[in-house]
This record gives structure tokens, C-alpha cells and sequence, in this order.
């Protein structure tokens, strides 16, 4: 309980925050958190491909969401340089303009570090408790025999001291 309370106390001094600094709509912007979040989902899978555990899966995603917030960074700067002229009003630069452009530029970055430094953290911690405390103790496993031509046989097995990932497939029941 305390470790949701936590999560949900970064997650209002950051609001706090942004909204102090410029409001919180200055801090969203659907493209960069498709750039942020599918690139980070995409290099995830493709580091770790599906046999992955999950802790691994969202480490993966949080290293993933740094590297493409700082891609987005360098899209954005360069995206700048190439529209200075469309920046400049009557042959001067137009300091608001080229603000708001470099600006949304680093959100990127923010969004990747909040994802690598608070988000999975969190979600693997509070995944951790809730395989720990028992909330999902049972797991159904679907093993798949290749040699069989029936269904995939399906066992049920208890959780404790099991990590996810492996082979197979996992649903919580």
C-alpha cells in the first residue's frame, strides 16, 4: 500500500510541478509520446524478442524509451535547423517561436526518463508484491507439444518464488 502511495505521490509532485513551470498541456504532445513509447515498445521487442521475461521486457522498455526520447531530441533540433526561415520573422529569429519548437524537442526526453526512472521501476515493484503477496498466487500454463495434434494442454500451478517469462504462455487467473 505504501508503495502505491508512493507512486502516486511522484506521480502529483511532477504534475505539481509542470503545471507550476508552464501547465500541463506545455507538456503533452501526441507525437512525441508516439516516438517515446512505440519506439520504446518496438526496441523492446526487438532486444528481447517474446521469450523474454517480463522484468526483462520492462527494463528493456525503460532503456528503449531513453533512447528514443533522445532521438526524438536530435529529430526535433535538426527539424528546427532545417525551418529557421519559417522561425524568423522580417529576417529576425523570432526567440518565442524557436522557444515553442524547442520546447516540444525535448519533451521527448522528458518522456523517456520518466518512463526509464519512475514508471517501470514502479510497475516491477508492484508486480513483485502482488506475485509475493498472493493476490494472483495461481498461474495457468498453456504448453503447446508440437508432436501432439490436440489442443495445447493446460495445468494450473501455484506461484510461489516463480518468475514469469520462460516457455510457454502465461494468463493470470
Amino acid at each position: 500500500m505504501l508503495k502505491v502511495l508512493g507512486f502516486v505521490g511522484m506521480l502529483v509532485i511532477v504534475a505539481i510541478a509542470m503545471n507550476m513551470a508552464a501547465g500541463l498541456g506545455a507538456f503533452i504532445d501526441i507525437n512525441s509520446i508516439v516516438i517515446v513509447f512505440g519506439g520504446a515498445a518496438l526496441f523492446a521487442l526487438a532486444v528481447g524478442g517474446s521469450a523474454q521475461s517480463a522484468s526483462s521486457a520492462l527494463d528493456n522498455l525503460g532503456t528503449g524509451a531513453v533512447y528514443f526520447g533522445w532521438l526524438g531530441f536530435l529529430i526535433g533540433v535538426v527539424a528546427i535547423a532545417q525551418n529557421l526561415d519559417t522561425i524568423s520573422d522580417e529576417g529576425g529569429l523570432n526567440v518565442i517561436r524557436l522557444g515553442e519548437a524547442a520546447s516540444i524537442g525535448m519533451l521527448t526526453v522528458l518522456y523517456g526518463y520518466l518512463t526509464s526512472w519512475v514508471v517501470v521501476p514502479v510497475i516491477k515493484s508492484l508486480t513483485q508484491d502482488v506475485l509475493e503477496t498472493g493476490c494472483c498466487r495461481e498461474l495457468w500454463f498453456i504448453h503447446f507439444d508440437p508432436s501432439s495434434s490436440t489442443s495445447p494442454i493446460r495445468t494450473n500451478h501455484a506461484l510461489p518464488n516463480r518468475n514469469l517469462g520462460g516457455p510457454g504462455e502465461y494468463l493470470f487467473r
